[in-house]
């Protein structure tokens, strides 16, 4: 076991990304949105066609290595997002994800 106490620690210490990430997981505790109505996904609002609005907002997002902390996503303003068709015929639900990608810590891209 490895123990890190170097956040923040002394002048002239070498602060990495990842003790910014493991402070946001020890203050919030879990990741998901920060506030009531950050990034509801809506049916587009310039008319309805095969995409839904992300509204803007903040979330922090846990790699899938779990010791790198919580990523902060903001997005400051509505994205809209293609939602590719559906031809089966049957009940469809679709979700919208949020996922980091981390090259430092071994995945694929960031």
């Amino acid at each position: 076991m490895t123990v890190d106490s170097a956040f923040l620690e002394n002048a002239g210490a070498v602060n990495h990304a990842r003790d910014f990430r493991r402070f946001f997981a020890g203050v919030f505790l879990s990741e998901g949105v920060l506030g009531a109505t950050d990034l509801d996904v809506t049916q587009r609002a310039a008319g309805a066609n095969m995409s839904v609005d992300v509204a803007a907002g903040k979330c922090l997002i846990s790699d899938a290595q779990t010791v790198q902390g919580l990523y902060p996503l903001v997005s400051d303003a509505v994205t809209n997002l293609a939602i590719a068709s559906h031809s089966s015929g049957s009940t469809r639900i679709d979700i919208v994800v949020a996922r980091v990608n981390d090259t430092e810590y071994a995945d694929a891209s960031n």
